[in-house]
């Protein structure tokens, strides 16, 4: 029952329409808030399992490049046979061979299957598996170096680097030594016994693009009987010597080698009167090996094709050596200003860069198969004086017991190289007198060499690494 006494006070319309809408509004913030915070905890899951995939994947892939490491310290370690580095012979197929089965990295397995190229090279390739996660690392790499790597290469003496402009690696089992200030480095420069620099050179007036490093390991030198184990690869017009059914009665000759595209010339000369004893012009040998007995008093010509020439003597180099292709477009081209010049054609200049002249890779140059040139000397290789003002030479060169030298008869040019050298001592180019070819040198390393080294070319025991890469 009601007191008599109370009131009943009606509320206002507008009032009840305030207080509803105040309800709608913090209905409205709560499903806001609610909705806000299912999306704050969904992202919040998501996140977490897309930081557990990355973990999963960062797991696998560190586990199968820990496994590269094991098998490249597996091939460092290996002792070496004829036919290569052991470990990697042994557990390699042309097919694909499971070298490493379930190699445990911490708690995730590896398995290593390395697979046989050619050329020496093989794909390494490290498969780990994390959880449903799958990571393959592959690397390719030869077990076996070739002698053709460096553009330098002294086994017992030091490399003397004047004013030329170096592109490729240099190593000398002594010093690499600077002289005179500015000289150009694009690559490695390694020595056991130093780095030194005289006659006003310095690091400061040096330029090195590359690692210098004055305290590296002595590189192996082989054996001079590898060359003579070469004959037993060659026969018919290609093994020059008295042993040979083509040349047999001649008695002690000297040999000339002239490169004619796709062809060689080769002629037999009497050691006493220079007379002819034999000579032919031949398809370039089908096995890239030419094998000559005494000196090769002259070694000339342009080449398309590859050609290993290995002599128990010496090499006299009389003429230009380039590669060029079934067009006779050679591999690389003088320019001045950007403008090709021919190489015979431009009188006592210095090709430098200060003169406008730039020495590069042609554009027009297009060989079915890449040219190489490889010569292997038991003794000295000379550019002789009989070899034109400029000279250009396009090949590897490795002097087992001598060096690679020009000859100081005459005041020459220019001189520009592509290839590799490597010999026992050091050589030169010209001297401070201005004999030799003085006028400027650069040497060029042929990237070509390191996938495409000479046939037969001489090795030396150690791996070589390239970069890994994600599959």
């Amino acid at each position: 029952m009601m007191n008599k006494n109370s009131r009943v006070i009606p509320l206002k319309m507008d009032e009840l329409n305030q207080q509803g809408m105040l309800l709608v509004m913090v209905t409205a913030m709560i499903a806001a808030m609610l909705l806000f915070l299912g999306s704050f905890l969904l992202g919040v899951t998501s996140r977490a399992k897309v930081v557990a995939a990355y973990e999963i994947t960062y797991q696998a892939r560190y586990a199968a490049e820990s496994a590269l490491e094991v098998v490249k310290n597996n091939i460092k370690t290996s002792a070496y046979n004829v036919n290569g580095n052991i470990w990697l012979t042994n557990n390699s197929s042309a097919g694909g061979y499971l070298a490493i089965n379930d190699l445990m990295i911490g708690t995730i397995p590896v398995d290593v299957t390395i697979t046989t190229l050619g050329t020496g090279w093989h794909r390494v390739a490290a498969t780990a598996q994390s959880g449903y996660t799958n990571s393959s690392v592959i690397l390719e790499c030869r077990g076996r170096d070739s002698f053709s790597r460096y553009m330098f290469m002294i086994s017992l003496d030091d490399i003397n680097i004047g004013t030329s402009t170096v592109h490729g690696d240099v190593h000398a089992n002594r010093k690499v030594n600077f002289y005179y200030g500015g000289a150009m480095m694009y690559d490695d420069v390694t020595a056991v016994d130093g780095i030194g620099y005289y006659s006003g050179a310095s690091a400061a007036n040096t330029t090195f693009y590359g690692e210098v490093n004055g305290y590296a390991a002595t590189v192996p030198w082989p054996s001079t009987s590898e060359i003579a184990t070469l004959q037993t690869s060659t026969s018919g017009v290609y093994d020059v010597s008295n042993s040979s059914s083509e040349y047999a009665g001649f008695g002690a000759f000297n040999t000339e080698i002239e490169f004619l595209g796709n062809q060689v010339k080769i002629t037999a000369k009497k050691i006493s009167d220079g007379s002819t004893l034999k000579t032919g012009t031949y398809p370039l040998p089908a096995n890239n090996l030419i094998f000559v007995q005494n000196n090769v008093t002259s070694l000339k010509g342009d080449i398309n094709g590859r050609v290993t020439v290995a002599t128990m003597s010496a090499v006299n180099v009389t003429g230009k050596v380039r590669y060029i292709d079934n067009e006779g477009d050679k591999a690389y081209i003088l320019k001045r200003y950007g403008v090709e010049v021919n190489p015979d054609m431009t009188g006592t200049d210095a090709w430098t860069t200060a003169n406008g002249y730039t020495y590069e890779a042609n554009s027009a140059y297009n060989p079915s198969v890449l040219s190489t040139v490889g010569i292997m000397a038991l003794n000295d290789i000379q550019i002789t004086s009989a070899a034109p003002y400029n000279m250009e030479f396009h090949g590897a060169t490795f002097s087992s017991t001598g060096k690679w030298y020009c000859s100081l008869a005459q005041q020459k040019g220019n001189l520009r190289g592509l290839g590799s050298q490597g010999q026992k001592y050091r050589g030169w180019r010209y001297n401070g007198s201005g004999y030799g070819w003085a006028k400027s040198g650069e040497y060029i390393y042929d990237s070509a060499l390191l996938n495409n080294p000479p046939a037969y070319y001489l090795q030396v025991d150690t791996p070589v690494f390239g970069a890994w890469f994600r599959n």
